[in-house]
């Protein structure tokens, strides 16, 4: 039983790295931006605000 067992993993192990690698090689096809634009948007909005502060309460 133990063998059977044995086999079946290694068959589906080796199945899963055969998509991984499949999948890696099409990964340069695929053009999606790795980097995320949450960041930039969170520090557009605080320096939006810095800057509506600076300029409503200090430039008067």
């Amino acid at each position: 039983m133990s063998g059977l067992l044995t086999l079946m993993v290694e068959k589906v192990l080796s199945k899963l790295l055969h998509q991984l690698n499949h999948l890696q090689m099409d990964r340069g096809a695929v053009a999606l931006p790795l980097h995320s634009y949450w960041f930039d948007f969170w520090v557009f909005v605080l320096l939006n605000v810095a800057l509506f502060i600076f300029v409503y309460f200090v430039v008067p």
